[in-house]
C-alpha cells in the first residue's frame, strides 16, 4: 500500500543542505529513497529563496525572510529562528496532510513540541500519525552523566519521545534509556539505521591519481589520514591528532580534517599542537565542504579515515567514507553501538596506541585499499539509503 509521508525539515538550513548538516541530509536522502519505493512522500521545509536545485518535492513553509535562513550559529538567534519556524509549521502541516491518513515524520524537538502543543486548536489532528527520529547525540552518554542536562535542555525532546506514535532510535542504547527512564513502551520504539547514497559516495581514483589530487591541495604525504566533522571537542580532532602523532613523525603520514568550525578556540588548539610538535606542514584543515560530489572528492583523497568522537547518535561520516572506498579506523571513546557492529572495512584502536597497533597496515597501500574495498561492499549491501528506507516504510505502515 502506498502511504503518504511528510518529511519535516528542521529549520537549521534548507534542503538540500549546502553545509554539513547531517539531519537535513537524512531528510533529503530518506525522502528520495521512499519515493523510489513507491511512497507518496514530500518534504516540508523552511523557506529559502536561494534553495539549491533539486528534483525532490519540497513545500516551502512561509517564514520571515528578514531572518537569514542560511545562518547556522547555535546561539540565541538560532533558537529564536527555530521557534518561529516551528510555529509556522503547525498550520502548514495541517494544510498538507489532507483528509487521508498520513505520517508526519519529525526530526527536531522544537518542531514536534510546537506541533503537539498547538495543533489541537486546528481541525484535522486525528488524520495524521506522528513519527519522531531521535538524532541528538546526547543520548550516547550514561544516564547519570546527562540526566540534569536532559531535563533542562531536552524537555521538548522528552515530550516528543513520550507522545509520538512511533519513536525511531539510531542505536539500542537510546532505546533502552527511553524505556527505563521515561516509561516508553517497547512496542513504539524501533531502532533504525542511517544510510548513505552509494552513488554519490563512491571510489574515484587510482592510487597515482589520488596522489596527484592531493598534491594540488599541497599535500605531499605518502599516506593521508582524514577526519570529517564539525570542528569541536565532541568530534575530538585534537585527540585523533594526538593518536596519530607517532605515525606522522615516523611514517610519512599526514592528517587532514574538514568541517564547519563550531569552536574557534579548539581549532587554535589543534594548530598549536601541530606547531609544538613540529608537524605543522603535515596537518591540513580543508575547510567546510559541501555535501555530495565535493565531499566525495575529499574522502577520495584519503588512504584511511579516523573516527573517535566522544559521543554520537549515528554519524554519517564513517558510512560516507566507507562508501567512498576508504577504510575506517574507530577509536574506543564512545562509538555508537550500531557502528560497533560493523565488521568489514574497519579497524579499531585503543586511545594512545594507534601507531603500535597499526604501524604495518598504515605503510601498506595495497592492504589499505583492499580493506576499503571490503567496506564499500558492506555499505552497498546493508547501509544504502534504498535498503534503510525499507525499514522506515515498514515502521510507518505499522502505525497507520
Amino acid at each position: 500500500m502506498a502511504i503518504k509521508i511528510l518529511e519535516i525539515g528542521t529549520g537549521y538550513t534548507s534542503i538540500p543542505a549546502k553545509v554539513g548538516a547531517a539531519t537535513e541530509i537524512v531528510v533529503e536522502e530518506l525522502t528520495r529513497s521512499l519515493l523510489k519505493a513507491g511512497a507518496d512522500a514530500k518534504i516540508l521545509d523552511i523557506q529559502d529563496n536561494q534553495r539549491a536545485a533539486t528534483s525532490l518535492p519540497i513545500k516551502d513553509v512561509c517564514f520571515p525572510q528578514f531572518l537569514n535562513t542560511t545562518f547556522h550559529n547555535l546561539g540565541i538567534f538560532h533558537k529564536f529562528k527555530r521557534v518561529l519556524y516551528s510555529l509556522s509549521l503547525v498550520p502548514a502541516l495541517k494544510r498538507n496532510h489532507g483528509t487521508e491518513k498520513t505520517v508526519l515524520h519529525f526530526h527536531n524537538q522544537y518542531n514536534f513540541f510546537f506541533y503537539d502543543l498547538l495543533s489541537r486548536f486546528l481541525p484535522g489532528r486525528g488524520k495524521a500519525q506522528t513519527a519522531y527520529t531521535v538524532h541528538s547525540y546526547v543520548w550516547g552518554f550514561p544516564w547519570e552523566q546527562i540526566k540534569d542536562t536532559i531535563h533542562k535542555k531536552y524537555f521538548m525532546e522528552i515530550r516528543a519521545i513520550k507522545k509520538a506514535d512511533l519513536v525511531l532510535c539510531l542505536n539500542e542504547g537510546a532505546r533502552s534509556l527511553f524505556m527505563e527512564h521515561f516509561g516508553v513502551q517497547a512496542s513504539k520504539l524501533k531502532v533504525v539505521l542511517n544510510g548513505v547514497n552509494t552513488d554519490t559516495y563512491r571510489p574515484l581514483y587510482t592510487p597515482e591519481a589520488k596522489r596527484l589530487k592531493r598534491q594540488v591541495r599541497g599535500i605531499n604525504a605518502n599516506r593521508l589520514a582524514l577526519h570529517v566533522g564539525s570542528v569541536c571537542p565532541r568530534k575530538n580532532q585534537l585527540g585523533i591528532l594526538e593518536d596519530l602523532l607517532p605515525a606522522i613523525q615516523d611514517n610519512g603520514l599526514d592528517f587532514a580534517f574538514a568541517g564547519g568550525i563550531i569552536d574557534h578556540e579548539y581549532l587554535e588548539q589543534i594548530h598549536s599542537f601541530a606547531q609544538e610538535h613540529n608537524i605543522k606542514e603535515q596537518v591540513h584543515y580543508l575547510g567546510e565542504v559541501t555535501p555530495g560530489a565535493e565531499l566525495n572528492e575529499i574522502y577520495n583523497l584519503a588512504d584511511l579515515f579516523v573516527f573517535n568522537s566522544t559521543s554520537e547518535a549515528f554519524s554519517l561520516a564513517p558510512l560516507e567514507a566507507m562508501s567512498s572506498g576508504a577504510p575506517v579506523f574507530f577509536g574506543d571513546i564512545n562509538v555508537s553501538d550500531t557502528l560497533i557492529s560493523l565488521e568489514a572495512g574497519i579497524k579499531r584502536f585503543r586511545t594512545g596506541h594507534f601507531y603500535e597497533q597499526h604501524q604495518q597496515l598504515v605503510q601498506d597501500e595495497a592492504a589499505l585499499a583492499a580493506l576499503g574495498a571490503k567496506g564499500r561492499e558492506l555499505i552497498v549491501q546493508t547501509y544504502s539509503w534504498d535498503k534503510v528506507a525499507e525499514d522506515y516504510n515498514t515502521a510507518f505502515k505499522a502505525i497507520l
